[in-house]
């Protein structure tokens, strides 16, 4: 992006089109990948795989509660 700004996906459940368009767009990273989801997710057809797949995004994750 311009003027050294990052541009994240975060706390989103957009579709695999939209996700595209974003990283077309410039968006780097998956801040905090998964926060905020739908407590049921369809196993194949889901926000989170589009994110994972593409290698132009850096998956970021909270830990939270893992000792």
């Amino acid at each position: 992006m311009k003027a050294g700004v990052t541009v994240s996906l975060g706390h989103t459940s957009a579709d695999a089109a939209q996700i595209a368009a974003a990283v077309d767009a410039g968006a780097t990273l998956s801040t905090h990948l998964g926060n905020g989801s739908h407590a049921m997710l369809n196993r194949r057809h889901n926000h989170l795989w589009p994110q994972l797949a593409d290698d132009r995004l850096t998956a970021m994750f909270i830990a939270m509660g893992i000792t």
